[in-house]
């Protein structure tokens, strides 16, 4: 029996799953943000090696093509699609926006946010996606 839950658990971790590919497990941590504010999709990733933060297209010494990144993110956004209707289908509400961060070889961390932000009142998305990589490196500064 399909619930609600197991289609958002394993949505999830497909996109992880794919991050993880993309990068031939050569990270320390994948970091994943998406959203479906206005009802347009959006997924953002980027990776932490070796004390530093990547953007997906500028990892070293992985194959960053576009064709690969293009992978990376329809595979993401079928995982977003699939939140979303099990949400219709199971009349459930879904985070409008969500961050996922995966330390390889432990677990899943999220956080999400339910509330939709007025169209102008909302930062871009690559902003929201640089702001917690800087938040991050800083983290691994002091680490």
């Amino acid at each position: 029996m399909t619930v609600f839950e197991d289609v958002f658990s394993d949505a999830q971790m497909k996109m992880v799953s794919a991050a993880l590919d993309y990068v031939s497990g050569q990270a320390d941590g994948i970091y994943i943000h998406f959203s479906s504010l206005g009802g347009i999709l959006h997924v953002g990733v980027f990776y932490t090696r070796s004390g530093q933060t990547y953007l997906n297209h500028q990892l070293p010494g992985v194959d960053t093509s576009i064709n690969r990144q293009q992978t990376l993110l329809r595979s993401c956004v079928d995982s977003l699609k699939k939140i979303n209707a099990a949400g219709a289908e199971f009349n459930r509400e879904v985070p409008v926006e969500g961050y996922l961060c995966y330390r390889v070889g432990g677990a899943v961390d999220a956080r999400y946010s339910y509330n939709d932000i007025p169209a102008g009142e909302d930062p871009q998305w690559s902003e929201k996606l640089g702001a917690w990589m800087q938040s991050v490196q800083q983290d691994l500064d002091k680490a």
